[in-house]
């Protein structure tokens, strides 16, 4: 092989010369400087012109940038070449990267500059096979679903996605596990719909798709008798369903649901007057306690009765404070002392507030999160009485603390409170129950503190606000204190 072709002209910054044989001996590179300063290439061995070289196949362009930050000859980037034109493209490319370094660092940011040395460094075996492992991962998480996708493997692949199984952990996918039950659900009862009808959604692509399918759904759904609410989820997630299928490269699908009329769905915000609410309360006695329990029977679907005493002697304060905390009734049966918050000001006040255990948020998220309540005087009042000097912060349960289990305590308050709520009305008409206490709390609270309520309960309406700007923990327990009830506002809606 010949020697290295080295042009006539001067030579690049940094550029220099390496035998690997005189290198490997410790001779180092192949330069040397002459007596006009100017460097020479030279053979280390002959101490001659490097064409007297025995070993000409040897001889490199060497490129080489050096990390700035250490003291040490740190060389994070290297090229051996013997094309000449090869590697003045590469060493330019270095110089650049070295120019850019310098600079970053010369206006103090030192930051960028170590990073752009990072990125140079060779990763470690162990990384690499993470990376291929990661790779691999990231190949079979990978949503492929095409216009000639069949129908029941895209309801595979969304199952996969809803569960977290397919896609990008970051993108947006239903949270609980009552919302993602319900989308597979509503893919099983779409997919026995269609077979039922004599179609096979085995073989069925996805671009063969028309109204005649979509309609035998929206009949089927139809024929249910299902309440307006769950019959346009049904519809609703067939729709989400096929609209996914297009964004991820299926294309345009029919999607006849769109014009479907949904069924009008409306809210339970029934209230208490505090006028009802004080007369039921009094007619919780011993004597009144005892009556006909009636319901329908879960398995044969018969109506059933029982005569049982429905009077308990901690239901008084299990109704007050359900009213006057707002919570739904798991929240109630498991309040424990440990939840009522406490602290004294600079003059010596005390202020109290609650943080009541969300356990609907918990069941569907997994995730704990506490309800700032405000401690009314009414609230403050009975947990007075209940034994709050000696008990806070115990973790005692608030309401019938000797019972262990809770359920049997929710079913109790619920069963009671219509009971004698009947009792009191004299009709069994079941427009209110015991969760109407909760709508109270929240129409009452909502009058009197206005936008705060909002942002105490953290409903998203202001969740920007509350997140970054508003102390919920002082606000509610500078509210500590006030009237719950104006006979003008707790009226009877």
């Amino acid at each position: 092989m010949n020697s290295l072709h080295i042009p006539t002209r001067e030579r690049l910054k940094g550029q220099n010369i390496r035998c690997s044989i005189c290198y490997k001996k410790g001779k180092g590179y192949c330069a040397s400087k002459g007596e006009n300063g100017k460097t020479a290439w030279k053979c280390k061995s002959t101490g001659k012109h490097l064409n007297t070289c025995n070993s000409p196949d040897s001889q490199k362009f060497i490129s080489a940038l050096y990390n700035p930050f250490s003291k040490k000859s740190d060389i994070i980037v290297q090229h051996d070449i013997r094309d000449f034109d090869e590697f003045r493209n590469k060493h330019n490319e270095l110089l650049n990267i070295e120019k850019e370094i310098k600079r970053l660092y010369r206006i103090g940011k030192t930051t960028q500059a170590m990073a752009i040395v990072k990125s140079f460094r060779k990763q470690p075996k162990e990384n690499e096979e993470q990376i291929k492992q990661q790779e691999q991962e990231d190949k079979s998480r990978e949503i492929n679903i095409t216009k000639e996708t069949y129908l029941e493997m895209a309801m595979f692949i969304y199952t996969e996605y809803l569960y977290g199984r397919k896609g990008e952990d970051w993108e947006k996918r239903p949270k609980t596990k009552k919302a993602i039950q319900n989308y597979t659900r509503t893919l099983e009862k779409f997919h026995e719909c269609l077979s039922k009808r004599g179609f096979n959604p085995e073989v069925m692509q996805l671009e063969t798709i028309n109204k005649k399918h979509l309609h035998t759904w929206v009949r089927e759904v139809k024929s249910w008798g299902l309440a307006n609410k769950t019959e346009n989820d049904y519809l609703n997630n067939v729709s989400i369903f096929f609209n996914w299928c297009s964004e991820r490269g299926a294309g345009e699908i029919c999607n006849a649901l769109g014009h479907v009329e949904k069924g009008k769905t409306k809210g339970d915000t029934t209230m208490i007057s505090f006028k009802d609410f004080k007369d039921m309360i009094a007619l919780i006695t011993p004597e009144n306690g005892k009556g006909l329990d009636s319901w329908i029977c879960g398995k044969t679907g018969k109506p059933k009765s029982k005569f049982k005493n429905f009077y308990r002697d901690w239901l008084p304060d299990g109704f007050w404070l359900s009213l006057l905390l707002g919570g739904r009734g798991d929240d109630m049966v498991d309040f424990k002392w440990n939840e009522i918050k406490h602290r004294k000001t600079e003059d010596g006040h005390d202020f109290y507030h609650i943080e009541l255990f969300n356990h609907k948020h918990f069941r569907g998220n997994n995730e704990e999160k506490e309800d700032f309540i405000v401690a009314y005087k009414q609230t403050y009042e009975i947990l007075l009485r209940l034994g709050l000097k000696d008990k806070i912060g115990t973790d005692q349960y608030v309401i019938a603390p000797e019972v262990e289990n809770r359920k049997r305590i929710k079913r109790i308050l619920e069963d009671s409170f219509r009971f004698f709520w009947r009792l009191k009305t004299g009709s069994k008409e079941n427009d209110v129950k015991f969760k109407t206490l909760r709508s109270t709390y929240i129409t009452i609270s909502e009058n009197l503190a206005g936008s705060q309520s909002e942002m105490i309960r953290r409903h998203t309406k202001t969740d920007t606000t509350r997140k970054h700007y508003f102390n919920r923990s002082f606000a509610v327990s500078n509210m500590f204190g006030q009237d719950f009830f104006d006979l003008k506002t707790a009226s009877n809606s």
